[in-house]
């Protein structure tokens, strides 16, 4: 399928970027193609790139896995229509590619410059309860050792219970990405005396895990963040090697993950930020849309172009419409703004409703057996007319509904999962 337009236009954009892209809008075929794009310019110019020049961050690892899976299938065909280079050797270096998380783009970049924090490279990564139990294990031993200091608290204010600071000191190491966090619900006069042994127990927790060689999600994002602030040779070494910076899902990344990459910008490399500020959903987890708001705002100061792909690939035309009018009004205040989607579907995509004959009988058990036969051979009809089985969903009521449709899709030899 040949690229829209709109998707050429930015996809051949030399700029750096940040682009607003709607749910269908196609910004991974976009980024796919502008992939591809970049290594076949380089090689034809006479300076091909290495495949780790390209950096991809996406929020998952999921979604990386499906941008490699993607990528590689665009280089078979090419490969297949009897264009070789540069795609036959970027198949080959595909899992040399950097294409990952943030966090396992942090995790290589400190493996690679380990000795610069004095950490040994082949550290371990903690996450969820081990991460949790770790922390706990630091905090109490802290409070134990330093227990004149926990008095304090409960000398300043009589309300304080033990639990309140040992959760206090937890998430001072949680949140120590956050600059001047304080817990929610803290009494002014122990605000003082908080950050004094939260800076205590994060420094700890910092030596410790230099110590064990143990680091968790938010060491790795704090140790990459130090290593090219504090060493302007390594620093310039790879914002000088990565030629692109392709950052997916901005919307849910925040300060300290935007600094890193803002780092690592150079005046010879490009950099684009994706993403869709009404898609934000993971505040929850430390994102901040702001970052996003914030970086389209300061476009100019960041020498960025603002771009948008504003089609819609994915939903037929009246439901554009209902997103339009709906959206439209939900977004009428704040500062997150609605941007109407252009239809790209065909105006005669409408759904069909089929009227299966049940001849099962009266009893439950047979007419749901009957019904299930009925719906296989409407999968394998849909089939034999060119729609792949991939593109197919039955959806039930519920569980004791899908046992015969298991079957039936087993007799008609329907893969499913």
């Amino acid at each position: 399928m040949e690229l829209s337009n709109v998707q050429n236009d930015i996809c051949r954009s030399n700029d750096n970027l940040i682009i607003t892209a709607g749910a269908g809008s196609g910004k991974t075929r976009v980024l796919v193609e502008k992939y591809l794009m970049i290594f076949k310019e380089a090689y034809e110019s006479g300076d091909p790139l290495n495949i780790d020049q390209i950096v991809a961050i996406t929020f998952t690892e999921k979604a990386a896995r499906e941008m490699r899976e993607r990528i590689l299938s665009r280089i078979e065909e090419e490969i297949n229509k009897g264009n070789t280079h540069p795609y036959l050797e970027l198949k080959y270096e595909m899992p040399f590619a950097r294409i990952s998380t943030i966090h396992s783009f942090c995790a290589r970049l400190i493996r690679e410059s380990a000795l610069y924090v004095d950490l040994d490279p082949d550290f371990k990564i903690v996450s969820g309860f081990t991460a949790a139990k770790r922390r706990s294990k630091i905090v109490e031993s802290y409070m134990m050792e330093e227990i004149d200091k926990i008095r304090k608290f409960f000398e300043a204010d009589s309300k304080t219970k033990f639990s309140d600071v040992r959760k206090w000191l937890d998430d001072a190491i949680s949140y120590r990405w956050q600059e001047n966090y304080l817990p929610e619900g803290i009494d002014e006069k122990i605000v003082e005396l908080y950050r004094e042994n939260a800076q205590k127990i994060v420094d700890i927790y910092r030596k410790t895990a230099i110590e064990e060689s143990v680091l968790d999600f938010d060491d790795l994002l704090i140790f990459t963040e130090a290593l090219l602030d504090k060493h302007e040779e390594l620093r310039q070494r790879y914002a000088d090697y990565f030629r692109y910076i392709f950052v997916d899902e901005f919307q849910d990344t925040n300060k300290l993950q935007s600094n890193i990459i803002e780092l690592l910008r150079s005046t010879i490399n490009k950099v684009w930020y994706i993403g869709d500020p009404k898609q934000s959903i993971y505040a929850f987890r430390g994102a901040d849309v702001d970052v996003f708001l914030d970086m389209t705002d300061s476009a100019v100061e960041k020498r960025l172009s603002v771009k948008e792909l504003s089609e819609n690939h994915r939903s037929a035309p009246n439901l554009v419409e209902f997103y339009n009018r709906f959206f439209s009004s939900v977004f009428s205040d704040g500062r997150i703004k609605y941007s109407e989607q252009l239809k790209k579907q065909e105006e005669d995509m409408k759904p069909r409703v089929l009227l299966l004959e049940n001849d099962g009988g009266d009893k439950a058990q047979d007419s749901r057996i009957s019904e299930a036969q009925a719906i296989a051979n409407v999968i394998c009809k849909l089939n034999a007319e060119g729609t792949p089985f991939s593109d197919i969903a039955v959806l039930f009521r519920g569980l004791k509904e899908i046992w015969p449709v298991e079957n039936a899709l087993i007799d008609k030899n329907i893969p499913y999962h």
